[in-house]
């Protein structure tokens, strides 16, 4: 919010303040003070008249002038440069000695011609080129005809004499976005007298001819005065100053009067042409589905949701955000209705961002207005309106309004507001802070805070407390820690277990990253790995590039890890535990990337990841929590061929549900990436399922006395059945004996028939009581063969 200290001034006496003691203060109070600039910088300047102006010989572009600069410094000649100077203009003149925005003026002389100053432009005097017409940009300022010649008052004469303060309007301030009110914060922080904005109407108005129909819980209040055969005119002086300095360019009397006194009370207010209204009634719905022709003459459409103000069957504005073509005043409008309301601010929010149009009334129906001071608005209003244009005549108001006016009782107790803060303020101390403030103390039998109808943001005591510590200044708080007693609660189950898991990650290598949890929508079904469930859609996305909560979290790593290979690092394994919430689901996902080479003995030896890595870190995660191999098995993925190798991926099953997977990335996604043709391994795994599989207490068991035996098997089998279900048939066979059951050769081609596999593999064989002999071993392994050739169609080789 930019706050313009000349228009302060009409309300507040800051004479002998500097500007910046003014932007420390209302920073120190929690208004906080981003800019402070001047509108112009001149010294040494003065008014002048143009006597004679002459084109210099041998130049087609350099003017002779001869400049009155009035009694007290008579004639000067100088020579300018700028296109438009003429004789008999009124100049603003720079003499010599003088500080410009860029540049110190002095005499010279050019190509044999004295020069004693220079004729400004007004972009010479550092004002903002966005406050400046294209004719004050080419050229030197015009001064209005009649300008009295050799005042040294020049930044006053044009209202550049001003200072801006530039203030960071939190969610906890709406009231800032009034210079009134900041002028009333000025007035409590200097201890100064603050004067009234209000103007009371000395004439009432006629019975309204106007209707107002509210169809929404989303606008407590709307209130409308019609003011009927207005004049001509043109914006005064002071209403202009006053836009430009706070960024506004004046339009016409009616949007200028409307921008000033929303700038000035925080009250947005919106015009309506009478005669262009379809009939004398507005009627404010949510429920329509219609385009609208905005006051920018492009076409919105309007969506149930937003709040539209109509009248017969035209949209006459989109509440809060903009009014329409069809109904807005212009020039030649005689009758007007002037609206003050207060809508709903989060559904003017919603409405300003879909559409784009983000706007100064927006923006105050957002943080929230005033909801009080409307009939007071309006009396200025039409008090503006017949000081400019004149009018014949006005009507009462026609309200619907909801709001309770009376202000809100805050009951409190000063020891309260002492213990908060850790001060030692008296009861009489508490009462006067607040008092300054506006807040009327009544001790009835504990004291309380009625609260002032522009502080919308006090609703209780810790607010009350803010004000009285903002106000007497932080340094009343002592700079110790308060003594508390410390609860250390721990962790969960859960989260001790989540922890575990990270660190278990950590110490093997990988670095924990944290991605967005939002996609766009041509990536919600890329690398959906565990669910394909309808994903929630955000209703007001900031951008489309984040509109939708995603599924899973490979894809999120695949382009964290792309981002990363594109800029140099080619090697990296990344993981991230993080929530998924679909319509159906609601998890926590452990997902990982590998990319590149793992480095074996530093960077002596390296090796590239593969499936198997990947493998070996979930199965690292099963056995960090104790889940036996035998309760997961492996299953062959094939059913996602365009993202995931189909030789190199597999789903993680228990008890028949599948709760992971594992892949490497397939030829033809590459060319959606840019791995430079390095090995791509992903996981992603429901954590949440498989950290509530229930487990049993592990149990210990010494270490046989007696040596272990292993016996090798070999057999051809069909290529179709998995090694898992082989594994499985083996350690069932005779679990007191078998300790270990591992494949350490699989061969198919020559000799072996077609869609068969030869597999061998290796027995470990022990018994804790005693030494095994031959014979039992060979009664094992023939137990064995029996119950691969019961369960598989299988041949045993010699």
């Amino acid at each position: 919010m930019k706050i313009s200290l000349n228009w302060v001034k009409q309300y507040i006496d800051l004479s002998g303040i500097e500007p910046s003691v003014i932007a420390d203060k209302l920073t120190n109070a929690g208004l906080e003070v981003e800019t402070v600039e001047t509108l112009a910088v001149g010294t040494h300047l003065v008014t002048g008249y143009v006597k004679d102006a002459r084109l210099m010989e041998n130049s087609d572009h350099l003017t002779v002038c001869q400049v009155d600069l009035g009694v007290k410094y008579g004639i000067v000649p100088i020579v300018c440069g700028a296109p438009n100077v003429k004789t008999g203009q009124t100049v603003i003149v720079a003499r010599p000695g003088a500080e410009l925005a860029e540049v110190r003026i002095g005499k010279s002389t050019i190509r044999g011609h004295e020069s004693h100053g220079m004729i400004c432009s007004l972009l010479e005097l550092g004002v903002d080129p966005k406050r400046l017409s294209q004719a004050s940009i080419d050229g030197i300022e015009v001064l209005p005809h009649g300008t009295e010649i050799g005042r040294e008052d020049v930044l006053s004469l044009l209202g550049l004499d001003d200072v801006i303060l530039t203030i960071k309007v939190l969610a906890n301030r709406p009231d800032a976005l009034a210079v009134y009110n900041v002028a009333r914060e000025l007035s409590i922080l200097f201890e100064r007298p603050l004067k009234p904005w209000h103007r009371p109407l000395e004439k009432k108005g006629h019975a309204p001819a106007f209707e107002v129909n509210v169809k929404t819980a989303k606008c407590p209040q709307f209130s409308i005065r019609t003011v009927e055969g207005i004049g001509k005119g043109s914006t005064p002086e002071y209403i202009s100053r006053a836009l430009l300095a706070l960024g506004m360019r004046p339009i016409s009397p009616l949007v200028d009067i409307s921008n000033y006194v929303m700038l000035l009370t925080g009250q947005p207010l919106h015009f309506y042409d009478l005669d262009a209204l379809p009939e004398p009634r507005l009627t404010i719905v949510e429920d329509l589905k219609s385009p609208f022709l905005a006051l920018d003459e492009k076409t919105y459409e309007v969506q149930p949701g937003d709040l539209s103000i109509v009248s017969g069957t035209t949209i006459a504005c989109l509440a809060g955000v903009m009014g329409s073509s069809l109904t807005g005043v212009k020039e030649t409008t005689k009758n007007i209705a002037v609206e003050a309301a207060n809508f709903y601010g989060p559904t003017v929010r919603q409405t300003s961002i879909r559409l784009n149009l983000p706007s100064e009334s927006s923006q105050r129906f957002i943080k929230g207005i005033n909801p009080h001071q409307a009939e007071d608005v309006l009396d200025l209003t039409i008090s503006l309106i017949g000081e400019v244009l004149g009018y014949r005549s006005f009507s009462k108001t026609v309200a619907h309004d909801l709001v309770d006016h009376r202000l809100k009782r805050i009951p409190f107790a000063h020891e309260t507001i002492n213990r908060r803060l850790g001060t030692k303020f008296t009861p009489a101390e508490i009462s006067a802070t607040l008092n300054r403030i506006g807040i009327q103390i009544i001790d009835e039998p504990e004291p309380i805070a009625i609260v002032p109808a522009h502080r919308i943001d006090i609703d209780g005591v810790a607010d009350l407390t803010e004000e009285v510590i903002r106000i007497r200044g932080f340094e009343h708080i002592e700079v110790k820690l308060p003594s508390l007693t410390a609860l250390h609660t721990g962790l969960t189950a859960s989260q001790a277990k989540v922890e575990r898991l990270r660190q278990l990650l950590l110490n093997r290598g990988l670095h924990e990253v944290l991605t967005y949890t939002l996609l766009h929508q041509s990536e919600i079904d890329k690398f959906r790995l565990l669910n394909h469930d309808e994903l929630f859609q955000v209703s007001n996305p900031m951008t489309d590039e984040h509109e939708y909560v995603r599924g899973g979290l490979t894809h999120s790593l695949l382009e964290a890890a792309n981002y990363n290979v594109a800029r140099q690092t080619k090697n990296l394994a990344i993981f991230e535990i993080s929530g998924i919430e679909t319509r159906k689901t609601l998890a926590t996902h452990l997902g990982l990337v590998l990319v590149g080479e793992k480095s074996l003995r530093g960077q002596l030896a390296t090796k590239p990841y593969d499936f198997y890595d990947a493998k070996g870190l979930f199965e690292a995660v099963m056995t960090t929590f104790g889940i036996d191999a035998g309760r997961y098995r492996y299953e062959r993925l094939a059913d996602n061929s365009a993202e995931l190798h189909p030789g190199q991926s597999a789903s993680i099953l228990i008890d028949n549900q599948k709760v992971g997977v594992i892949a490497t990335l397939s030829p033809e996604a590459y060319s959606r990436f840019d791995f430079k043709k390095a090995p791509v391994v992903m996981l992603e795994i429901d954590l949440g399922y498989v950290l509530n599989l229930r487990v049993s207490a592990t149990k210990m068991s010494p270490l046989s006395k007696y040596p272990a035996v292993t016996r090798d098997l070999a057999f051809v089998i069909d290529q179709s059945v998995e090694a898992q279900a082989i594994l499985k048939v083996i350690r069932k066979t005779q679990k007191d004996l078998i300790r270990d059951v591992f494949i350490f050769d699989v061969y198919t081609g020559e000799h072996v028939p077609e869609g068969k596999k030869s597999l061998a593999l290796s027995i470990v064989i022990n018994d804790e009581k005693k030494t095994l002999t031959e014979t039992e071993c060979a009664q094992v392994i023939e137990r064995v063969k029996v119950a691969l050739a019961t369960a598989f169609n299988l041949t045993f080789r010699v």
